[in-house]
């Protein structure tokens, strides 16, 4: 035998010693099916609404301050709902649900007294928003809505005592509106044929004017934040004139603009918290790899400075009552559950309400590490790793006992980007031996505009090139086994896998895919009308799939176009109702792997949309993901068991190629 067969085993050995406090956790501690989300405090500050599990999906629930345990459920939907707020007399609980996934979100009123339940916009197949509510007119609501034209959303006024809608604005250009606490119209955001957009000011008589022009290279680093509550000064986060967003207050009129606040190394964007009583800004988020506080208001600055000194890792204000005196704060440990506490600004105390996932309680978790790399061109990649519990005890990034096998997660968006946060994908696939690694490629937001413009029509590209460079230092680093990575991902993270499979088919062992579209041109031909402002942007960010030589160039970074180059193992997941990456994508690619004798596997979801929001569903495609990792990586692997009961799962192609899918798909099936 070999001195390097030795030394693998040496370090094998030395890995399991060093792993052994860390039992396997069942996957279902990390995706619990009972965690608490979306706690808002009523303005009174008398009760909470949150999102919670009802019959096992999550649903709207209610309960005093003083005894959370006392709780009621509000709604009873069939898929999640993830969020709700308080009207601002306290009377409504209100949230948004989504019947079938395919994003016509309706706005519901729930009486907190009577527990009456109304769909206030009662237009199933358009789509609900959210512009504005007020401190003055607490029974009413501005939102907006494409009933009449599915690309354009109009406003209305919405009475939450009678139900009554009232027309606004009939829209038929802009893509978003700023309204004031009197709930009129005081600006509005139309896209521009140069990919950006353009600011227009509504004057009393509600004629428009200009007010700001957004060049395209700014269009993903600014945003119109909102208006004081006297109506004097509008706020926003902007990088026009400068490299990374930075956080101004304009005058109204005039755009004239002053600094509030900056950071160095990254944009300034959410969470930034607003005073309720005057709606004024009282302080924002620094986020490049480990989150920091900014105060503003040095009304404040004590409270942040004691919630701080004892909630380590990250935290905000997620709701408040409308005097201030009372904060719901949303807590993240990192490694460990989130929490949700009440802060008394008045005694300056702090008390756990909730712990989001119970079932992690005294289980040990991994650390997560902010890091950056050099992609091929020097560009920084910023990135988040997690390695085993123990792998690391040294700290120095790396594995004691040499490279581990390892999974690349990919977001979505791709104008978006992974924080510093828990996460339960890594803490899952951490503690099933993989190291793991979320980033941040080029085109990600919130790490200047340069940044994200340097993914401008790279899909497939370099955005592609810096997950394979990401793969290839983890490799030379002593990280990762070059042999043993994996890459999965979701929308375009989905894409990615895609490509990197079919563009680049010796570098990844395996691929998940979860919603990824194949086919660049006709996904851009099929993006739904609600989303029909991007058009432009799409054009200039991603390609124009109007003209033949636009075609041409996306056709060549569509991994439907090169799928006979992917060797190696394909887990695709779809839902059926999905209105962003339709099923035809998925479709088309597994279709051609078919064609050509490729390994394979394609779940999918007929009662979903673009991600799985039912929790049963969800389970089964990590519980499928799980087996079907492990036998590419060889890490360790709880059986799939019975986690496809309840699900909607449809194992359309491969399922002899995951150990234990076609048993538990059997077991799963209601009996006759």
């Amino acid at each position: 035998m070999h001195r390097t067969s030795f030394a693998g085993l040496a370090a094998f050995a030395l890995f399991a010693a060093l792993t052994q406090a860390a039992p396997l956790i069942p996957r279902s501690d990390f995706f619990a099916s009972d965690r608490i989300g979306g706690v808002a405090i009523s303005p009174d500050g008398k009760n909470l609404c949150y999102a919670a599990p009802l019959n096992g999906v999550e649903n709207i629930f209610e309960a005093p301050v003083a005894n959370p345990k006392a709780a009621k459920p509000l709604s009873h939907t069939k898929r999640g709902i993830w969020g709700c707020f308080w009207s601002r007399d306290s009377r409504y609980v209100l949230y948004f649900e989504d019947e079938t996934g395919a994003e016509n979100n309706q706005l519901h009123a729930v009486d907190a007294t009577t527990g009456a339940n109304r769909d206030l916009t009662n237009a199933p197949k358009a789509q609900a928003r959210l512009i504005a509510d007020s401190r003055t007119y607490t029974h009413e609501l501005l939102i907006s809505l494409n009933d009449r034209d599915p690309q354009w959303q109009d406003v209305y006024r919405i009475n939450l005592d009678t139900g009554e809608r009232k027309l606004v604005y009939r829209n038929a250009s802009y893509a978003s509106f700023v309204a004031g606490d009197d709930l009129r119209l005081h600006y509005a955001v139309a896209p521009a044929e140069d990919g950006g957009n353009r600011v227009v000011r509504f004057a009393d008589d509600g004629t428009a004017s200009p007010y700001l022009t957004i060049p395209y290279e700014d269009a993903l680093t600014t945003e119109l934040i909102g208006l004081d509550r006297a109506g004097d000064t509008l706020y926003a986060v902007t990088s026009i004139g400068r490299e990374r967003a930075e956080l101004v207050s304009l005058d109204p009129k005039t755009a004239k603009e002053t600094l509030l606040g900056s950071d160095a190394h990254s944009d300034i964007t959410w969470p930034i918290t607003i005073a309720p009583a005057t709606g004024r800004m009282e302080a924002y988020s620094a986020n490049s790899l480990k989150p920091e506080w900014k105060v503003i208001d040095p009304a404040v600055a004590a409270d942040y400075s004691t919630i701080t000194a004892q909630l380590p890792g990250r935290w905000e204000v997620s709701s408040r009552s409308a005097d201030n005196r009372i904060w719901v704060i949303s807590h993240d440990p990192i490694a460990a559950s989130p929490r949700v506490l009440v802060y008394d600004r008045s005694t300056k105390t702090l008390k756990e309400l909730f712990v989001r996932i119970p079932q992690l309680a005294g289980k040990r978790l991994a650390p997560m590490r902010g890091l950056t790399f050099k992609a091929r061109d020097g560009l920084e990649i910023p990135a988040f790793l997690t390695l085993p519990v123990d792998a690391d005890r040294n700290d120095d990034g790396k594995p004691d006992a040499g490279p581990l096998p390892m999974v690349i997660l990919v977001h979505g968006g791709p104008w978006a980007h992974d924080d510093f946060a828990y996460n339960a994908e890594h803490q899952w696939l951490a503690n099933r031996g993989y190291a793991v690694l979320s980033v941040n490629y080029r085109g990600s937001t919130g790490f200047g505009k340069a940044f994200v413009n340097a993914g401008n029509r790279q899909w497939g590209l370099a955005m592609e090139d810096d997950l394979i460079d990401a793969k290839r230092w983890a490799v030379t680093t002593g990280i990762a086994r070059a042999d043993k990575v994996a890459i999965r991902g979701f929308s375009y993270g989905g894409y990615s896998v895609l490509a990197a499979l079919s563009m680049h088919p010796d570098e990844f062992a395996c691929g998940v895919d979860q919603s990824g579209p194949a086919d660049l041109p006709t996904l851009l031909e099929s993006v739904p009308a609600f989303l029909h402002s991007l058009h432009d942007m799409l054009i200039k960010r991603v390609g124009d799939w109007q003209s033949a030589e636009g075609r041409v160039a996306l056709k060549k970074v569509s991994p439907l176009s090169v799928a006979d180059k992917i060797a190696r193992p394909l887990l695709i997941g779809q839902g059926g109702n999905d209105p962003r990456v339709p099923k035809a994508q998925a479709d088309m690619i597994v279709d051609a792997m078919q064609r050509n004798g490729q390994p394979v596997v394609y779940l999918f979801y007929p009662d979903e949309g673009h991600g799985l929001e039912r929790p049963k569903n969800f389970m089964s495609l990590e519980a499928v993901t799980e087996a079907f990792l492990a036998t590419s990586l060889g890490g360790t692997y709880q059986p799939i068991g019975d986690d496809l009961k309840g699900a909607s799962l449809i194992v359309k192609t491969g399922g002899e190629k995951v150990p234990g899918l076609e048993a538990a798909v059997k077991a799963a099936a209601p009996s006759k």
